[in-house]
């Protein structure tokens, strides 16, 4: 669950979807 990361690690956040940074 490499995506998890992205909950983990604002700095690596891509737009995911998956939160308020979309």
């Amino acid at each position: 669950m490499k995506r998890k990361i992205v909950l983990i690690d604002k700095d690596k956040c891509i737009g995911c979807g998956l939160c308020a940074r979309a």
